[in-house]
């Protein structure tokens, strides 16, 4: 059951300045810069910017089902950076959304796209733009923008066993703000990954 209750905002935003202190230090802030006034990056602050959000928990919520139903509303847009992908429903929902005309895009992690049962190769053949980040350490994003103001994210990974087995929880946010800096994080990532 999905649980909606008035503390989740709360913690969605705090879960969120925490995401923008990390992009904050990450652009070249400091930590002794924050007891002044806000030095000047491209990292806007959080304060706010969390509109309707809801929170479900794998298995019991049926995560890939609540997923593949917001792929599913996608109009123009989906841009997903994903660690794990190897649910074939998943799959299938981003083929459908690019066969009805949404531009879709996914960033696999390197070492997750060399398995063999990894959606990329599907993608691929679907004609779906999709890179493979290789850096030193894992590309552990997990997360999907639709239509620039949706952000599906969380610990959830896009496989059965996240999806039927592991304790895992999947965080629907509906917030411009928040779409805008999860897209310049996929726009950066995808720049940095090869096709």
């Amino acid at each position: 059951m999905a649980r909606n209750n008035s503390l989740w905002p709360v913690a969605i935003i705090a879960v969120a300045a925490v995401a923008g202190l990390f992009l904050f230090l990450i652009n070249g802030g400091s930590i002794s810069s924050l007891t002044g006034s806000c030095p000047a990056s491209n990292v806007e602050p959080l304060a706010g910017a969390v509109g309707d959000s809801q929170v479900f928990f794998c298995p019991e919520d049926k995560c890939a089902d609540q997923l593949i139903s917001k792929i599913n509303s996608a109009q123009s847009t989906l841009d997903i950076a994903i660690y794990s992908f190897t649910h074939d429903e998943i799959g299938a929902a981003l083929i459908d959304a690019k066969n009805r005309g949404v531009s879709v895009r996914v960033v696999f992690d390197y070492t997750q796209a060399s398995n063999e049962y990894s959606e990329d190769e599907k993608m691929m053949q679907a004609g779906i733009p999709i890179r493979v980040r290789k850096a030193s350490g894992y590309m552990h994003n997990k997360f999907t923008v639709i239509d620039g103001n949706f952000v599906a994210t969380g610990s959830f990974n896009y496989s059965a066993n996240a999806d039927e087995k592991n304790d895992e929880n999947l965080i629907f946010l509906w917030s411009k703000d928040l779409a805008t800096q999860y897209a310049a994080e996929f726009e950066e990532l995808w720049a940095q990954s090869a096709s």
